[in-house]
């Protein structure tokens, strides 16, 4: 898929459409005409039509779906697969994030309670979520908010913070999993995911990291975070690494923290190569 200049400005990163399911959105789903016009691609939709987009969560941001599209905006393979996944129901609402280059953050709301859905344990402390509480023989949806036992004290985030800082080995269950793009091999910049950067401690951290590409050379690359939205990537180094390696847009890339500190240890490896479609 060839890139332009225009697409892959910065106005268009974050930009969010809305869409609630409706009967038989598992085969009639699409990307709305008015927001395609928003990435300015509707002169190039009959021209070079995006092949397929990448779903994920923030809930799940090791989790990439790639979901094929057909004339450059109708949701076909992959799109059923992430709705059962997630248990998508119709009267769902959803809201796609615009990440990068057709990479979409998902987020589900639940339309009788207009409360957003967590997939993830994780985030049982959060400050009001849905869930389903048996009552009988009925299912009856309530709203939680957290209590006394839930509320961190400032010497425990303070404790939290230092830990963070601290350099440990204890990092191996920590990934990130992202799906190479044109654009990032073009720019030599990959865009970590947000749920990993926060498991990672890598918040507001402008640093150099070691990378291990699969079992062998290790790569000095450049760490940036932006705060404006957030959002971490590797750049300085990367593009070395990249062609060393012959990565390919539509490779994807798993992370593995090994260690933290000033100096951060990661490890990489392709878990799967685009041009095996």
């Amino acid at each position: 898929m060839r890139s332009s200049s225009k697409f892959n400005s910065s106005c268009n990163n974050n930009a969010r459409f809305m869409q609630p399911l409706l009967d038989f959105f598992l085969n009639t789903f699409s990307i709305p005409v008015s927001f395609m016009e928003h990435l300015e691609m509707k002169t190039k939709l009959k021209d070079d039509p995006p092949e397929s987009v990448v779903l994920t969560t923030e809930d799940q941001p090791h989790r990439h779906w790639i979901v094929k599209l057909e004339g450059g905006r109708h949701f076909k393979d992959g799109w059923k697969e992430f709705c059962l996944h997630h248990d998508l129901q119709v009267g769902d609402f959803l809201v796609f994030t615009h990440q990068l280059n057709f990479i979409f953050q998902v987020s589900v709301y639940n339309a009788a309670t207009a409360c957003q859905r967590c997939y993830s344990s994780s985030n049982s402390h959060q400050q009001l979520k849905s869930i389903h509480k048996p009552t009988g023989s009925k299912t009856k949806k309530v709203r939680l908010k957290p209590n006394s036992r839930d509320r961190i004290s400032g010497k425990r985030k303070a404790r939290e913070a230092q830990a963070q800082a601290t350099p440990t080995a204890e990092g191996q269950d920590i990934y990130g999993q992202i799906t190479l793009t044109s654009f990032a091999i073009k720019r030599s910049t990959i865009y970590l995911p947000k749920g990993f950067v926060r498991s990672c401690g890598l918040i507001n951290k402008n640093c150099f990291v070691k990378l291990i590409y699969g079992d062998g050379k290790a790569w000095k690359v450049k760490l940036s975070y932006r705060k404006y939205d957030g959002q971490a990537y590797i750049h300085g180094g990367w593009k070395q690494l990249q062609a060393a390696n012959n990565l390919r847009p539509r490779d994807i890339i798993c992370f593995q923290l090994l260690k933290r500190g000033r100096w951060p240890i990661m490890k990489c490896h392709k878990l799967s190569s685009g041009n095996e479609s």
